[in-house]
């Protein structure tokens, strides 16, 4: 079974730079692919057709193949805490 995430036009791009994706069963936003909601395509369309054009339907294999691993750069440097 295909899997497929939620793309938030309204939200993109967030802080820095990259993708806000839809969270787990609808739950805010997120940046990070791993912690983005996997929804199967007719949830996903049901979705995206209810946001008035803010949710795009981004199959998780394209996602993937588009998305790169960054490090904060404040963060190897110490000058953030986690």
């Amino acid at each position: 079974m295909a899997l497929y995430l939620l793309l938030s036009v309204k939200h993109s791009p967030g802080f820095n730079g990259d993708a806000l994706w839809w969270g787990p069963e609808e739950s805010g936003y997120v940046d990070d692919l791993e912690s983005a909601g996997r929804y199967e395509r007719e949830e996903a369309e049901r979705i995206a057709a209810r946001t008035q054009g803010d949710a795009v339907v981004v199959p998780l294999t394209t996602a993937s193949k588009l998305s790169r691993l960054c490090v904060n750069y404040a963060l190897i440097l110490g000058r953030l805490k986690l």
